[in-house]
């Protein structure tokens, strides 16, 4: 049976390099393209809140810049406007306020009915596991979060939270999950989430915990959710483990650098937010290929001090319940483990008819259908499997990780 799928599978393929012969190699410019975004710049009383400036506005320089949204496709929250920070006539921008940030992902994002992009730069508040503290969390009341950490005889379980302006006020994860809501559970309006929560250990005592995020929004329509810490730990703005001058944070530096194609820096005291640097060579440019470069890229990752999370199949995982943490391999893979080629569906290290074969079957499957396999849809955030994804393959075919 495997060897007839193969040999369909490779007749399917040659097909498809001859139909689609501009589109076998990963483009530069990948398939994902937002409708709309909100950018939220958190809050911290401290020096590095001009780092979250910066991360953020890169978020809105990418969106701006790269996905060419109109000025009025993306809203823009932070604690107060800097000068730094140039932005076009007619911009959309705001306080970070609890209430603002409510309106903008519960009720403004709602008029565009395709991909939106949510990115959040801030402190977070969760549980320390290695400290065994309640750091800027919450106990949760409403059940959802199941049993999490074991301490003391018994069973703690913790709400995360994101710190917007005025210092104290926590924007809770429940409270991020009844806003979007509406995409979340709708099937025509998918919604990528980025979340960068920094720790800084010589100014704030805030913590991160942003992977706590993921099993209270994921859904199959909550495409894509990336996050700079686990669910228990910490995760870095500007830090001692990256040699870049620049005062980007690592996730978020590595994560847009790729997808750009190009190092940057930040040039804000002219007015000019990015300049570009040398070229970056990677041809991964789905957003789960993003999520690779920065395990391999980010410094703070590397040092063993963050270890950022990824969901993109709606299964709520990895997260951190029965006092264990639950990955959903590749996602926080080891270094021995990780899957370096896109191309490899099964994982298996190399790429061959048993690759060819899952995408054949999967052929014009979409969320909804009974065959849907996202690992084999290869280009990544077009949300469909088509000759284009076959051909990918078949392009790659022979590599090995």
């Amino acid at each position: 049976m495997v060897e007839k799928v193969a040999a369909v599978a490779a007749l399917v393929a040659l097909l498809a390099i001859a139909l689609v012969p501009n589109c076998i190699s990963m483009t530069r410019k990948i398939s994902y393209q937002p409708s709309g975004a909100v950018i939220i710049c958190g809050w911290n009383e401290g020096p590095d809140i001009t780092d979250f400036w910066v991360d953020s506005y890169f978020a809105y320089w990418m969106m701006r810049n790269y996905y060419n949204l109109s000025s009025d496709q993306v809203a823009y929250l932070a604690p107060m406007m800097t000068p730094d920070i140039d932005f076009p006539p007619n911009a959309i921008t705001g306080l970070s306020t609890k209430e603002n940030v409510q309106y903008y992902l519960g009720q403004w994002l709602r008029q565009y009915r395709n991909d939106v992009f949510v990115y959040v730069a801030s402190h977070g508040g969760g549980w320390n596991n290695a400290t065994q503290l309640l750091e800027g969390g919450r106990n949760d009341t409403s059940g959802d979060e199941g049993n999490e950490y074991y301490v003391n005889g018994s069973w703690i379980n913790v709400d995360e939270g994101i710190y917007l302006k005025n210092g104290n006020t926590m924007y809770w994860d429940d409270e991020m999950r009844e806003n979007l809501s509406w995409t979340l559970s709708s099937p025509v309006c998918y919604s990528t989430i980025m979340l960068q929560n920094c720790y800084n250990e010589e100014y704030s005592n805030l913590t991160c915990f942003s992977g706590g995020f993921i099993d209270d929004l994921s859904s199959m329509y909550a495409r894509t959710i990336l996050t700079s810490s686990n669910e228990t730990g910490l995760s870095y703005g500007r830090c001692e483990w990256d040699t870049r001058s620049n005062p980007f944070s690592p996730f978020t530096y590595r994560f847009f650098t790729s997808i750009l194609g190009y190092e940057v820096d930040w040039d804000g005291l002219n007015g000019i937010a990015i300049d570009y640097l040398h070229p970056i060579d990677w041809s991964y440019k789905s957003l789960r290929g993003a999520y690779e470069y920065v395990l391999q890229h980010d410094g703070a990752h590397l040092a063993g001090k963050e270890f950022p999370w990824i969901d993109d199949d709606g299964d709520r995982l990895p997260n951190f319940e029965n006092n264990n943490e639950t990955l959903d391999f590749p996602c926080n893979a080891t270094t021995e483990l990780m899957r370096w080629l896109q191309c490899d569906v099964n994982y298996d290290g190399k790429v061959n008819m048993m690759d060819i074969a899952i995408v054949a079957v999967a052929f014009r499957a979409t969320p909804s259908s009974a065959k849907w396999n996202k690992q084999a849809d290869i280009r990544g955030e077009d949300w469909k499997i088509d000759m284009r994804d076959i051909a990918s393959v078949a392009n790659s075919f022979g590599k090995t990780t």
